[in-house]
């Protein structure tokens, strides 16, 4: 015999059927009335047993979501309200009394348990009995226009079978809603972030322990039939379906567990569940075949420009993997060292990548690399997101928080700085050794006197990012945390892996990256003779493009929402973290490996970098946005990139583009 639904009445699982003709005492009701306290009310509710359905019972879960609904009446004011697994009809009965609000009591198709719902309602002072209508999760539901607004159910998630049946359900209320209600009512509800949510919707609160892998399961599913979740806190969730929202999220994407859950060894079970969400909850995840195949292009020779080419597609993925895991491993260490982690780890690729062309000796190809970091995040990122979000609401001006912006501002200006005193050293030494009688010597005293300067100009950009970091994670946290708050309403507030999962995953996705960051590093010299492209704009425009796809992305798609914090914070961020963290840093780390690598990145490079931070600095001073400040960003990036495209500098003994360290050498050594 089928047993209830998710409903309180089926809490327990139907005995063997071979156990019917045992005897008849268990098919004897029994009925029990208590007293229940609600917020600000007192009911009578009738509990049973029976045979098989077993229990019909009130659970927890009634209680906390009645105290939510009275603390937060927005979300049902003026609603017409159908309550999926009603059991008792406790919850229905206490907003009817409480609101007077419109609502539909359902369960599984028993009489039984609507019979005990009416006297319930009978014993409570509501009369006529409330609505109610019979049906079996995953079944035709019996009304084909339904008009109901708010679909809402506590403790429901019990049986991770009939998950699919329930998300079937849900998928029809909330997609076939009839719109013929008056326009005053279908005015939005507003939640607690201001974000106007679309009609009709499913708000949910359990109280009843279930698993994180079970959880996922369910979430996952309702995003798969085009749902989207929010967790309003306590909770409790909104679901809707997600053509009533203006843009889906971009980059995550909840991969289907349902076969994941069906196997029987609970470790097996949560290793392929954590297998499938690292590799599929990614919508890069598409890139990833590019991995093998570059392992496979390097292993058989199958060409050098391959190999860079298939290298940049699978960093792609697995830098925005990274990023993930490591917001899972924050969830475990608390806001302070997982800000602290993403500071670091932001970054990963870039890092790699400039410290193993350092081990190589390509000084120009870590310069050219982060420095095009810097001005994609400055630039096309920023100007992207700034031209998409007045784009998407030219009705209106956007506004964010200029003060988070001036920070920024003024570190990168710091760090330009650091990189201009260098150059004009370099500079003025070279103008004096022109007339001096041992111009080789001066040159090389120079180069040594703009070394120095370099190196003590690193170690104070590490000092200020140092300072930068006190100051965001602790002392001016509330500049900053615009951009956390807004985040507050996305679903999976909590981590999908454990602490140890996200830590070997994230060793083990490093490695990748260090595999494939070596074989970019040693490939970009073949690839940029092959493709007649130069290694500054390879270095440059390319690597920054390619390496921090996701993060771009993602950074636009806030832009899409006018949420410009997030997306100046993600782009002004990690153009800081670069300018003032990880260039300083390779200074460092070569001076430690015995290479001379200094902040002198020539003079038109460093001249871009300054009319970057300059235009950027400029175009975000008063607070507001629109489209013609994103687009001039563009444009400044596309005349910047055409500069270095032409630029096929010839390299040679003479050459500051020589990409060796014997040929820096070369270029010290006396005549």
């Amino acid at each position: 015999m089928d047993i209830a639904l998710f409903s309180p009445s089926s809490l327990f699982p139907d005995e063997d059927e071979s156990s019917n003709d045992e005897g008849t005492s268990e098919t004897q009701q029994s009925y029990e009335e208590r007293k229940h306290q609600f917020p600000g009310m007192e009911l009578i509710i009738r509990e049973f047993s029976f045979h098989e359905l077993n229990a019909n019972l009130l659970w927890p879960g009634t209680f906390a979501f009645a105290e939510w609904l009275v603390q937060n009446p927005s979300w049902i004011r003026g609603r017409k309200c159908i309550e999926l697994g009603s059991g008792t009809g406790s919850l229905a009965i206490f907003l009817r009394k409480s609101f007077n609000l419109d609502i539909t009591t359902s369960d599984y198709d028993d009489q039984e348990i609507e019979d005990n719902i009416a006297y319930n309602c009978s014993v409570n002072g509501i009369a006529p009995a409330l609505p109610h209508i019979k049906h079996t999760w995953g079944e035709n539901f019996p009304i084909s226009d339904p008009d109901w607004d708010l679909v809402i159910a506590s403790d429901i998630l019990l049986y991770v079978k009939q998950y699919q049946n329930l998300i079937k359900t849900l998928s029809y209320l909330l997609t076939s809603y009839n719109y013929k209600r008056k326009c005053d009512e279908m005015a939005s509800q507003n939640d607690e972030g201001g974000e106007s949510l679309a009609k009709p919707m499913f708000v949910m609160s359990w109280r009843r322990r279930i698993g994180k892998e079970d959880e996922l399961l369910f979430f996952s599913g309702c995003e798969n039939a085009g749902l989207e979740v929010k967790h309003l806190g306590s909770r409790v969730y909104c679901i809707q379906s997600i053509k009533s929202c203006k843009f889906g999220k971009l980059l995550s994407s909840k991969s289907d567990l349902t076969l994941v859950s069906k196997v029987q060894f609970p470790c097996l079970r949560n290793f392929l569940a954590h297998l499938q969400e690292v590799l599929l909850g990614t919508k890069l995840s598409v890139l990833f075949p590019a991995i093998p195949l570059a392992v496979l292009a390097q292993s058989y020779a199958f060409g050098r420009p391959w190999i860079f080419a298939l290298s940049l597609l699978g960093l792609t993925p697995l830098a925005e993997r990274v990023s993930f895991l490591t917001e899972q491993i924050a969830y475990f260490t608390g806001p302070t060292v997982g800000g602290l982690l993403n500071a670091t780890c932001g970054n990963a690729t870039e890092m790699i990548i400039a410290i193993l062309a350092l081990t190589k000796g390509k000084i120009e190809v870590v310069k050219y690399s982060l420095l095009g970091s810097v001005l994609s995040n400055l630039l096309l990122v920023l100007g992207t997101s700034l031209f998409s979000a007045g784009i998407a609401n030219l009705s209106t001006q956007q506004i964010f928080d200029r003060r988070q912006a001036d920070v920024n501002s003024l570190m990168l200006m710091l760090s330009f700085l650091c990189h201009l005193l260098p150059l004009l050293f370099g500079y003025a030494a070279a103008t004096t050794s022109a007339v001096a009688a041992a111009a080789s010597t001066s040159a090389v005293a120079a180069a040594a006197s703009t070394l120095h300067l370099s190196r003590a100009s690193s170690i104070v950009m590490l000092l200020a990012y140092i300072a930068y970091l006190v100051f965001q994670l602790w002392t001016h946290r509330q500049l900053f945390e615009a951009q956390e708050d807004e985040n507050d309403d996305v679903p999976g507030e909590e981590a999908v892996i454990g602490f140890w999962s996200a830590f070997a995953w994230l060793v083990g996705m490093t490695l990748l990256i260090a595999l494939l960051s070596e074989y970019v590093v040693n490939t970009i010299e073949e690839a940029s003779t092959t493709w007649d492209l130069s290694v500054c704009f390879l270095s440059i425009i390319l690597l920054p493009i390619v390496g921090n796809a996701a993060e771009h992305a993602g950074a636009i798609i806030f832009a899409l929402k006018n949420k410009l914090d997030i997306s100046l914070g993600v782009a002004l961020g990690s153009a800081t973290q670069i300018a003032l963290f990880v260039i300083p840093l390779c200074v460092i780390v070569a001076w430690t490996m015995g290479v001379d690598m200094d902040l002198n990145f020539n003079l038109m490079e460093t001249a871009s970098l300054g009319l970057a931070i300059i235009t950027t600095a400029f175009a975000l001073q008063d607070g507001t946005s629109h489209y013609i400040k994103g687009l001039v960003l563009l444009l400044c990036y596309v005349i910047i990139a055409a500069c270095f495209f032409v630029s096929n500098t010839q390299q040679d003994d003479n050459n500051i583009l020589n990409l060796g360290i014997q040929s820096r050498r070369i270029l010290l050594k006396s005549p």
